[in-house]
């Protein structure tokens, strides 16, 4: 499993998110010594979700990369075809078979984890930017506030007295957490 935080695209484009991800996913392969196991692995097989777009944006960067004999599969999700690439007709497996089963199966736990992880982010991000406005906490009191009260309902409900016990928060700043939070 590997993550993959989108660096330079800006909102929401699936099709340039891909092309990023996969480009930093084969550049790190092919830079790699090892070529067979753990992260430098170049993959066997790609499979892309979506149908034809997403798949002939994939292609397009296997090919700048000269990468154009990989083996790459699109998978549509509505009718669950599969489509390759230089082909206009989809693969249609029966819906019992057990080769559209694998590949669901592997698209729908791709799509589980990467749901995870961003929610994961997206929490974070709220967590942070609330105890971030508060003046005197950086990163470092951030995560002492967190640690010792487990969310930011936790510090928001904690006393000048809880606040200041907690190591690395002096008087002043659990002062000013507190008024952040109390005095709206």
């Amino acid at each position: 499993y590997r993550r993959f935080r989108i660096k330079t695209v800006e909102g929401a484009n699936d099709f340039a998110s891909m092309a990023e991800v996969l480009t930093r996913r084969l550049m790190e392969g092919m830079k790699s010594e090892d070529r067979q196991h753990g992260f430098g692995a170049i993959p066997d097989l790609i499979i892309v979700d979506g149908g034809k777009g997403q798949l002939s944006s994939a292609v397009s960067v296997l090919e700048s990369l000269g990468l154009e004999d990989m083996n790459i599969v699109g998978l549509a999700k509505r009718e669950e075809e599969v489509f390759l690439p230089g082909e206009s007709q989809p693969i249609v497996f029966p819906r019992i078979s057990p080769e559209l089963r694998l590949i669901t199966a592997i698209r729908d736990e791709a799509h589980r984890f990467a749901i995870t992880y961003h929610r994961g982010l997206r929490e974070a991000r709220t967590i942070s930017s609330e105890l971030d406005r508060i003046p005197g906490v950086g990163e470092k009191r951030r995560r002492l506030l967190l640690e010792a009260f487990g969310d930011v309902e936790g510090v928001r409900r904690a006393g000048i007295d809880q606040l200041s016990a907690v190591k690395g928060i002096d008087i002043r700043t659990a002062r000013q957490v507190y008024t952040y939070f109390h005095d709206k």
